[in-house]
């Protein structure tokens, strides 16, 4: 913690009573009662309470209730509820925090009764939307998650040919629909007033990730080796293809309107919609081994300079005058 003057670290330590067991944190949020939620190196989740300064680790409180061996993959603040927990293959957490005490906690997994049972445990995204559903993405189908008048949420009746027998692997939203990918391909909207679904093959691979330009006017998809252009008005697209094939992953928008895509292995990718044009940046560096860390960010600062952390090693920022990345060093 830093208060403009002076730094104070919390961590554990050898024979302390604290439940954080391990110092690296690779995520952080705060919730709206200003706690703290840490994901660790171990995929662990602790929430710290910034006023006594103490950890509570949710696999104790889920060792409570007889569920163990839980490993977290991501944090996401949505809904009334406000924080939400990802597994790999153990469903999802909904965390109903308090203003003091212990939080409760609910499961949503294949195997619960018809209020809490997800399509499948292989879960790809949790997003809350602003009609404060909770859109959970899985390998078997897609669940809709409303709020109950205690707050609770359970599933929410959505068309049942769009919601089974599909995996969804992304989602965005604007003010009108919510859009989703699929891993066979499809672009999948939903209308928010209406209720209804449509869907347009886009691909004939997976969708990893859209983003909603922010001209408003297209929505980007990312596949093995495109980068797809879709017309929001009349679902037009135009595909971009990269030289080998390369697998594109999330995708961040600059100020410029440059795409800066994630790559399946290392470095990074910009794509200009403009002369619909990639260019590839690598980092050499003397890792002989393959990183599995979340390293990899992107962001933009308040004097319009994108900054990033590459896929693998490699981190600087974005000179626009020499379309290179000034690294911090020439072999990290």
């Amino acid at each position: 913690r830093f208060d403009g003057h002076n730094f104070v670290t919390y961590k554990t330590r050898p024979g302390d009573s604290s439940s954080l067991k391990i110092n690296r944190v690779d995520n952080i949020k705060e919730d709206k009662y200003g706690y703290l939620w840490l994901e660790v190196y171990d995929n662990q989740v602790y929430r710290f309470d910034k006023k006594n300064k103490k950890f509570l680790s949710i696999s104790n409180i889920l060792a409570e209730k007889k569920i163990n061996n839980v490993l977290f993959s991501n944090i996401v603040l949505a809904g009334k509820n406000g924080v939400w927990l990802s597994t790999p293959d153990k469903g999802i957490f909904a965390i109903k925090d308090v203003p003091a005490g212990k939080p409760e906690i609910t499961r949503y997994e294949a195997n619960l009764n018809a209020d809490f049972k997800l399509f499948s445990n292989k879960v790809n995204f949790i997003y809350g939307d602003k009609q404060q559903n909770v859109w959970v993405g899985t390998n078997g189908g897609l669940n809709c998650l409303s709020a109950s008048a205690s707050d609770n949420y359970k599933n929410k009746t959505i068309d049942a040919s769009f919601a089974a027998g599909m995996a969804y692997t992304c989602i965005v939203e604007d003010q009108q629909y919510v859009w989703f990918g699929t891993g066979d391909g499809h672009l999948v909207r939903y209308q928010k007033t209406s209720g209804s679904f449509i869907k347009e093959k886009i691909s004939e691979n997976r969708i990893n990730d859209l983003h909603l330009a922010k001209s408003g006017q297209v929505v980007y998809a990312t596949a093995v080796g495109e980068l797809i252009t879709i017309n929001k008005a009349n679902l037009q697209r135009t595909i971009a293809i990269i030289p080998g094939k390369l697998p594109l992953l999330s995708i961040y928008e600059d100020r410029s309107g440059l795409l800066w895509i994630e790559p399946e292995k290392k470095g990074m990718v910009k794509y200009n919609p403009l002369t619909r044009s990639f260019k590839y940046f690598f980092q050499e560096n003397d890792a002989n081994f393959f990183n599995t860390a979340k390293e990899y960010k992107v962001f933009e600062d308040h004097n319009n300079r994108v900054w990033m952390s590459m896929k693998s090693g490699g981190s600087g920022y974005y000179n626009p005058i020499s379309d290179e990345i000034e690294y911090f060093y020439n072999k990290p």
